[in-house]
Formats: C-alpha cells, structure tokens, sequence
C-alpha cells in the first residue's frame, strides 16, 4: 500500500439501532455522499475488513477488480487508464 492510501475502519452499531439508514446500501449511499462533499476527489470503497486483506493477498491489488495496463508512452497510458477509471 503506498504511502497516499489508507484504510478506515467504522464500527457500526447493530442494524437494529441504525437511525439514518434502513439497509447497507442506503447507509453507504448516504456515506459516499458526505465523503464526496467534505474530501472532494478521494475514493473511497466499501467493504468487509477480512474479505479486504484477502482479495489483496489473492490478487496483489487493494480492490475487488484491478486492470493493468502496459506500454511505454505514459501520455498513452495515463489517457487509457483515465479511459477504464470512466468505464
């Protein structure tokens, strides 16, 4: 992991307690939304701590798909990896 990521760890009450959200999907919704407004141009990702670490020691990558794009031309590169990040 380089030295620009990180990961964050939200320990969340029993689903029954929850106030502001009815399932996982609106609570992360309501999360990234939030996320986006206060720290504008960070991604963030949503996961399990332990299915975390092992899709990274399965693939050697720090999310569920990973691409990897070969070449010499950085222009090229970097306007194909801006390509799959929209995708």
């Amino acid at each position: 992991m380089g030295i620009e990521m990180s990961d964050i760890f939200v320990i969340l009450k029993p689903k029954k307690q929850w106030t502001s959200a009815q399932s996982k999907e609106e609570l992360i919704g309501k999360m990234n939304e939030t996320l986006n407004d206060e720290v504008p141009g960070a991604g963030f990702g949503y996961t399990q701590p332990i299915e975390m670490r092992f899709n990274e020691l399965i693939a050697g990558a720090r999310s569920d798909i990973a691409v990897k794009i070969y070449g010499e031309d950085l222009d090229v590169l970097r306007q194909k990896g801006d390509q799959v990040a929209r995708i």
